[in-house]
């Protein structure tokens, strides 16, 4: 087993985690109680930061199988506890916008995180990180044409493609899955969210009409 690089590990998980809990602070709602399901977001956030300090240290070095085993055991626990803060949120009846904010949030770079991830271990080529890449280039396209920024209504399509893309990237990184599958693989989690995205911002612009 290759011994994790210490700097670069432990930059990649306090940068992204002292950030996180900057602006989770800045924005928190300070007249409602933070409440379980964003605790339970907030672990989330602290595996999504282990998982970037991970990808650092792939950066250095190759992870060893221990490690790579160690990425999906880690994402995939993040996946099942997303679905945990949704079902506390709506138990306790504790739903904001700052809640919902802050789980796509933790989402959005967690697949970031993953998509890097899948190349630097070799599951897939440099492209795939445009699936982690495509949510903040939404938001920055909406700074440019605010139509784009209008309200999207709730849709099963597109929590079901989170879940798939979720999914596709966590397992990517098992020591079992390898090219030309896990290449396909990934293709298809990049094929299913631009296709989704496609779909919103059809959306949209029809709105604007």
């Amino acid at each position: 087993m290759n011994d994790i690089p210490f700097t670069p590990t432990l930059a990649g998980f306090l940068v992204p985690l002292a950030i996180g809990l900057t602006l989770i602070w800045r924005h928190k709602p300070g007249d409602r109680p933070f409440g379980a399901a964003n605790a339970v977001t907030t672990i989330r956030l602290l595996m999504a930061c282990g998982l970037s300090g991970l990808m650092a240290a792939s950066l250095a070095q190759p992870l060893s199988d221990d490690l790579a085993w160690s990425v999906a055991a880690l994402a995939m626990a993040g996946l099942l506890l997303d679905g945990l803060d949704g079902v506390l949120a709506r138990r306790f009846d504790s739903s904001t916008d700052f809640g919902a904010r802050f789980d796509m949030e933790v989402d959005a770079f967690q697949i970031l995180v993953l998509s890097i991830l899948a190349t630097t271990m070799d599951k897939a080529g440099a492209w795939i990180i445009a699936a982690g890449l495509a949510r903040y280039l939404f938001v920055g396209a909406g700074l440019i044409w605010p139509v784009l920024m209008t309200p999207l209504p709730p849709s099963m399509r597109r929590k079901g493609v989170a879940v798939i893309q979720g999914v596709g990237l966590a397992v990517l990184a098992a020591p079992i899955l390898v090219p030309p599958v896990s290449s396909a693989v990934a293709a298809l989690t990049l094929i299913l969210l631009l296709w989704s995205f496609a779909i919103d911002i059809f959306w949209t612009w029809g709105q604007r009409q």
